[in-house]
């Protein structure tokens, strides 16, 4: 368990992110991910649904391109196609999707708020990852709240989030580090989104 919470917490980055919070009253019964889930617009729903059937078929699309490298590569080349369609219905719906400057890993999330919030306070979190388009929600526990020029840097921990979201956040978060090492490389100034 120690292992796995390292493995999250190496995966951390600064991004900018489509993120809305509700509040969670704990003491009215513990809440269930999935009722934030089902508020997903139906687009986002779809894309999350594809990646899951991905990565649910990852295992047999390498045993056929073991048999037939031909037969793989037209699989492929056909989940590829329909990642585009996908994306692009996608990218229409989320030009207006507000945006929000995060640190994020796989285990939790830290972000500016206007107001306080109790230590120990529970949150539901729907985030959509750019430019993925990748959507998906989680139960959260605030771990800190601290004043900071006029507002709040709030911590939290993911408590209730789908194994496969978070291996798909862990992959977007490598995905962004490999293109900011990138651009350090070729000397350009990697993007960094202050908090």
């Amino acid at each position: 368990m120690a292992q796995e919470q390292e493995r999250r917490d190496f995966y951390r980055i600064d991004d900018e992110i489509s993120l809305q919070i509700f509040p969670v009253d704990a003491a009215a019964g513990q809440p269930k991910r999935q009722s934030f889930d089902d508020q997903m617009p139906p687009e986002f729903q779809m894309l999350r649904e594809l990646r899951q059937l991905d990565s649910e078929n990852a295992q047999t699309l390498s045993s056929i391109f073991e048999k037939n490298r031909s037969v793989g590569h037209y699989l492929k080349m056909q989940n590829e196609k329909i990642e585009l369609i996908a994306r692009y219905i996608v990218k229409h719906h989320g030009q207006s999707l507000k945006t929000t400057k995060v640190n994020i890993s796989g285990g939790g999330i830290r972000f500016r708020h206007p107001e306080a919030l109790a230590e120990k306070s529970h949150l539901g979190l729907k985030i959509v990852l750019f430019p993925e388009c990748f959507s998906f929600s989680s139960l959260a526990e605030v771990v800190s709240c601290q004043s900071d020029n006029g507002s709040f840097l709030i911590a939290t921990e993911f408590r209730d989030i789908d194994h496969h979201d978070q291996d798909e956040l862990i992959k977007h978060i490598t995905r962004l580090q490999s293109r900011q090492l990138r651009a350090q490389r070729l000397g350009e100034k990697p993007e960094r989104i202050p908090l």
